[in-house]
């Protein structure tokens, strides 16, 4: 077996959301908790998330619900890492 590849946070919700059927808003939210924040919370990091002092590791997408970016998986318009943007679509 090959070393297991990297996902992304929100292909991983997506996929637990496709293999359990999930179909509610509510409940791929609850996905995608466990997918970004639930681990952290979990293990007892403090350092992770959207809070000053945390760690700012993020996305921006477009959806009027986050459920919404979890099934249509719309594509990235920022990505934070460590506090600093590193990627942004080019505006021109």
């Amino acid at each position: 077996m090959g070393p297991v590849r990297r996902r992304h946070a929100r292909t991983r919700a997506h996929q637990l959301a496709t293999r359990a059927a999930l179909r509610a808003d509510d409940e791929i939210e609850l996905a995608l908790d466990a997918a970004t924040t639930g681990g952290t919370r979990v293990l007892g990091r403090r350092d992770h998330g959207v809070e000053v002092g945390c760690r700012a590791d993020l996305l921006l997408v477009d959806g009027a619900v986050p459920a919404e970016t979890v099934v249509t998986r719309p594509p990235r318009r920022l990505v934070v890492h460590g506090g600093r943007v590193v990627s942004r679509p080019d505006t021109g």
